[in-house]
């Protein structure tokens, strides 16, 4: 005996659902403090990494993986798994036929069930607010943090409680960010802490194309006023 036609859909949508919700998770697991000497990383501050994010994003690694696998043995056109987590989501939710439409219900109803209860605890984590950002030692003190706070427009000492304007800081930082010499691992690090949507992977590309050359092979470094015209002329927001 199957399961009724809703309750297959239903679930259906939700694996889906955790497929789009993929990025999200990750937010919680993005390094919100730059590395090298050019920025310093307060020892005391407490990290901004979701353990239960990652947690969370391995429970459905594992569950991706089974399900993935049991359509690759059991289906003749499914030949590998699809690249990256949020896509193996995505063609489970698709190929729900193949667990809902089962003979045996407690495979349909394992299969509903399971998804719900990973929707349940996605759905948890990411009602609360992001992690706070580390925006820089504190200009004020010379001893604290700053820290910007989900959806904020200011930032906050976390030893003398000064309150900066975002755009302020922002310019503050694009102004001695320009002087800069670093490291080709702190440029997306340093880029995001104005706000801009580059990755590493951008950085990359840009050194591979000639965009960005350095201003010394060994070691390599670059001119982090070179990477700010980039982001402008590219459009990479800062």
């Amino acid at each position: 005996m199957t399961i009724d036609t809703t309750t297959a859909l239903e679930a259906a949508d939700t694996w889906k659902r955790l497929a789009s919700l993929v990025p999200t998770i990750e937010l919680y697991l993005e390094p919100t403090r730059s590395g090298g000497n050019s920025v310093r990383r307060p020892a005391q501050s407490a990290p901004p990494l979701s353990i239960h994010a990652s947690d969370l994003l391995m429970e459905l690694d594992v569950a991706a993986s089974f399900y993935c696998s049991a359509l690759m043995m059991e289906t003749p056109d499914v030949k590998r798994l699809p690249h990256g987590l949020a896509a193996q989501l995505m063609l489970i939710g698709r190929r729900h036929g193949h667990f809902t439409a089962d003979p045996d219900q407690k495979i349909a109803l394992d299969f509903c069930d399971e998804a719900h209860d990973l929707l349940t605890k996605v759905i948890a984590l990411i009602m609360k607010p992001l992690p706070p950002q580390w925006m820089g030692p504190c200009q004020a003190c010379r001893g604290g943090d700053l820290w910007l706070k989900d959806g904020r427009a200011y930032v906050t000492c976390d030893a003398c409680s000064s309150v900066e304007d975002l755009q302020r800081l922002h310019e503050r930082l694009h102004t001695t960010m320009r002087a800069m010499v670093v490291k080709r691992a702190e440029i997306a690090p340093a880029l995001r802490l104005l706000g801009s949507k580059a990755t590493a992977n951008t950085v990359k590309a840009w050194v591979q194309r000639g965009r960005l050359v350095p201003v010394m092979r060994e070691p390599e470094v670059f001119r982090m006023a070179d990477a700010l015209e980039l982001c402008r002329d590219l459009r990479v927001a800062v």
